[in-house]
């Protein structure tokens, strides 16, 4: 709807890269939007796709909105942290007001 908000807080694209958290080598490219395969906990197949940081703004920015805040914040340092993980960005935050009189 013209004038409303769009928010996206989701978690950082760049952590995707680990499938093990306790190794500092990442399992994956950046790049590797996936599909990734796994098995759910009932034993389904499930997919998912990651999305880059460059992904999510431009899903803002065709959906007709205008960004006004783009942040990444959220570094974890307690030691429950794996220390591959550790001085990364744990979420990244957009917000968009669609475009258009409200």
């Amino acid at each position: 709807k013209a004038g409303g908000i769009f928010l996206v807080n989701e978690y950082h694209p760049i952590r995707r890269m680990w499938s093990d958290s306790e190794t500092t080598l990442p399992s994956h490219r950046y790049f590797d939007r996936g599909p990734h395969s796994y098995q759910t906990d009932e034993g389904l197949p499930a997919y998912e796709y990651h999305w880059t940081v460059a992904d999510h703004i431009q899903a803002v920015l065709d959906a007709g909105c205008t960004i006004g805040k783009v942040d990444e914040f959220g570094e974890d340092l307690d030691e429950m942290t794996p220390s591959a993980l550790r001085t990364l960005p744990t979420y990244l935050l957009i917000a968009g007001r669609k475009s258009g009189a409200g």
